[in-house]
């Protein structure tokens, strides 16, 4: 299925992505996600994935780390199965041919533990060449993040259309 809504961006200055820490099988939950400079949960930077329910912790640490420069915000990445990381990783890079002067792209880790596989490095290496990867492995302030919608949504049966706007 296909439609003609043009997916959404947003753009947050100083916002902090949490990786996921808890992937909950038996609940189907997991946590991760961004928060905005004043604290509030950004809907827009939740993993879609059918059945599963993304929310972020109640307590929720501080940053540590702060990265300057201007970032596109990917989602998770898949890191162990390469079905799924074609349709849940890749979905939101669509925006990194679209905005001007980005300094790399953020992801958080599907499973943190588990090293990047070697699929997912050649796939993002031929998408988006030299764009540094920025991996989120502790709680991490972005000076500049810019968050684009997951455009497919397979079992939701979801292909979102996009154009330029920027």
């Amino acid at each position: 299925m296909s439609n003609n809504i043009s997916p959404k961006v947003v753009f947050h200055r100083n916002a902090i992505v949490y990786p996921i820490s808890d992937f909950d099988l038996q609940r189907r939950e997991f946590n991760g996600g961004v928060l905005t400079e004043q604290g509030h949960h950004c809907p827009l930077s939740e993993q879609i994935k059918a059945g599963y329910k993304n929310r972020l912790g109640d307590s929720l640490a501080l940053p540590q780390k702060k990265v300057s420069g201007r970032f596109l915000y990917a989602g998770m990445m898949q890191n162990r199965h390469f079905g799924h990381f074609l349709i849940e990783s890749l979905s939101r890079l669509w925006a990194s041919t679209e905005i001007n002067r980005l300094d790399g792209i953020v992801f958080i880790l599907r499973s943190p533990q588990a090293e990047i596989a070697q699929f997912a490095k050649e796939i993002i290496e031929l998408f988006l060449q030299d764009m540094p990867i920025y991996v989120v492995k502790e709680p991490s302030q972005f000076e500049e993040l810019i968050i684009s919608e997951q455009i497919c949504q397979a079992r939701q049966g979801i292909l979102l259309k996009h154009d330029v706007f920027e």
